[in-house]
């Protein structure tokens, strides 16, 4: 994937953005003249501590092997190549799967993280560090922070990003997202409408189940339950 796209929505009300988020978040600040990668500590950008020796299996049944790393906030996986440079794995929707270590990332929209397999039914988690906020700085050195909420859409290339230096104050911050996929590998995001559609004619007392558990679809513990059922 040669470019990722990053919808900023910027909520300058206080907690605007991670309401739905019941789960710890880590947030980042970058300051004009800083440079965006350097700031965001690599042990929070990168999902292993090293780059590891991991498989990426096509669906055209090829086979590549190199070592390999996810970066959270390129939304990308990295591997290192043959000059020993950290290189983005181009054609993410060509994948089957990628294994690292001991987890398998399947590639829908943006990468998913599986947590369980049982029973033909996948939890797995998309988890990414976003640009929540940003501040112009006035004349007297402050920030003219607004109660308005901005829009907007950007493309940026991921090799850019890797350079970005702020113009601005910006605020980054964790975000998780959840998916459930099938034994086919077809994946969507976890609400309501679509645990129903996926399971309903599997768990003929799905229904009841979703209205007796008041399910937070963005807290890792209440999709880690529902999994359990559906894996059942």
């Amino acid at each position: 994937m040669n470019k990722m796209k990053y919808i900023l929505i910027v909520m300058l009300c206080a907690g605007g953005f991670l309401q739905v988020q019941s789960q710890t978040v880590k947030k980042f600040k970058v300051n004009p003249g800083e440079q965006v990668m350097k700031v965001i500590p690599a042990a929070d950008m990168y999902t292993y501590p090293e780059f590891i020796l991991g498989d990426v299996q096509f669906k055209n049944g090829k086979l590549g092997r190199a070592r390999m790393n996810y970066n959270s906030l390129l939304a990308e996986i990295e591997y290192i190549g043959d000059k020993n440079d950290t290189i983005i794995m181009d054609d993410a929707e060509s994948t089957h799967y990628v294994a690292i270590s001991t987890d398998t990332f399947y590639y829908y929209k943006r990468y998913l993280r599986q947590l369980s397999n049982k029973n033909g039914v996948k939890l797995t988690e998309n988890r990414e560090i976003d640009l929540i906020n940003r501040e112009k700085i006035g004349g007297f050195g402050e920030s003219n922070g607004g109660a308005v909420e901005v829009k907007e859409s950007v493309e940026a290339n991921a090799s850019q990003m890797k350079t970005l230096v702020a113009k601005q104050i910006l605020t980054f911050s964790e975000n998780y997202v959840y998916y459930f996929g099938d034994r086919f590998n077809k994946f969507r995001q976890a609400n309501r409408k679509n645990i129903m559609e996926m399971f309903g004619k599997m768990k003929p007392d799905l229904g009841k189940y979703l209205d007796e558990n008041k399910l937070n679809y963005f807290d890792k513990n209440d999709m880690t339950k529902l999994a359990e059922y559906l894996q059942q």
